[in-house]
């Protein structure tokens, strides 16, 4: 069902709810208008606004430039780090875009990154391949990966205001690990991590 038509169905019956308010029907009516505003609910949560950048037509593994700040606790995998960054701006066939968005990036160029830091990064563009783990990055708000690899880069603009209480969060969890590592052998550490 259309955004449109929920609404179209939605405000007529709260007016129509408050003029029967004492009436026995308005148990009905209640009911009804609680599985609308439900829906109207449900249907707004997933409406992407148009500078999104999933509205933006990129050819598969595009190579672009975006520019964003990074959104979570940056993981340190084998082969490349991981984090998510929120999209400000995409530069792509010489076109620069204002967007807005959660990318996840992985860095195979390993540049250590923090949390609330600005980047701008070069690298490769496209939706994950698998379905179904396209639909779990779609359920954390995220639609596209970006790899930065040889022929891309990591530029660090600085740090913006951010949450302050994840901030605080991830800087002590930086720290207790870096604790944890120092002082424990390897393997009690990586168990208490």
């Amino acid at each position: 069902v259309s955004l449109s038509i929920l609404y179209f169905f939605t405000f007529p019956l709260i007016i129509l709810t408050f003029f029967l308010l004492r009436k026995e029907k308005s148990v009905f009516l209640l009911f009804i208008l609680g599985l609308l505003l439900g829906a109207l609910s449900l249907k707004n949560s997933q409406y992407l606004p148009s500078s999104h950048i999933t509205k933006l037509y990129i050819p598969k593994s595009e190579i672009v430039i975006l520019k964003g700040i990074v959104d979570d606790f940056p993981l340190s995998k084998a082969n490349y780090n991981s984090f998510i960054l929120e999209a400000k701006e995409i530069i792509f066939k010489n076109k620069t875009y204002k967007i807005k968005g959660k990318v996840l990036v992985r860095d195979f160029l390993k540049e250590e990154t923090r949390y609330g830091e600005e980047l701008i990064l070069k690298g490769k563009i496209f939706k994950p391949y698998q379905r179904s783990y396209r639909s779990y990055l779609k359920q954390k708000g995220i639609y596209l990966i970006l790899t930065v690899g040889r022929s891309g880069f990591v530029r660090k603009l600085g740090e913006k205001k951010s949450n302050l209480l994840k901030y605080l969060a991830f800087k002590i969890r930086i720290e207790s690990l870096d604790l944890l590592f120092r002082y424990l052998p390897f393997t009690q550490a990586g168990i208490f991590s």
